[in-house]
């Protein structure tokens, strides 16, 4: 009788998990904009990981100071914090220009955002932690060029 009983709440309690990581999984992602200038210092955090098991309670970090560093290819790169940003192909035409005026509608973030919120939803791939990534270069006194990256995992690093 106990036996069964301690089977019942250890299967509610599975079903409880499962509801509560299905729904932190379909959590609504934001678009986020970060200012891009290259050569800019950059606040960056390594966060420590346990080779063998990645646990969310491990929230060791380590602060130190990185740079921005754009590519000068025809298609540019972005690295910040050893971190890399690529525009895909299809994304390339999507490269527009947008006024100072516009920035106050956007989610501008700093980059230490980009890792807290990595780590804090805990997601395989480093592209599904948000829905839109867009980095914003001054190009002129009003004006900044708009570019649609990626954040590119380890495995997809080419070398830039």
């Amino acid at each position: 009788m106990y036996r069964l009983i301690n089977m019942n709440i250890l299967l509610l309690l599975f079903c409880f998990s499962l509801t509560q990581i299905s729904c932190a999984q379909h959590k609504e992602k934001e678009t986020v904009y970060l200012i891009f200038k290259h050569g800019k210092e950059a606040n960056c955090i390594s966060v420590k990981q346990n080779p063998t098991f990645k646990s969310r309670l491990d929230t060791t970090h380590t602060k130190y100071k990185g740079r921005m560093t754009k590519s000068k290819s025809q298609l540019p790169s972005f690295t910040i914090c050893q971190e890399k940003f690529a525009i895909e192909d299809k994304n390339k035409d999507k490269v527009t220009e947008i006024s100072t005026k516009d920035l106050s509608n956007l989610n501008i973030v700093d980059f230490d955002y980009f890792i807290k919120q990595r780590f804090a939803l805990d997601f395989f791939h480093k592209r599904a932690t948000f829905k839109n990534i867009y980095f914003l270069e001054k190009i002129g006194e009003n004006k900044y060029k708009q570019y649609p990256v990626y954040w590119m995992d380890s495995s997809h690093n080419r070398g830039i």
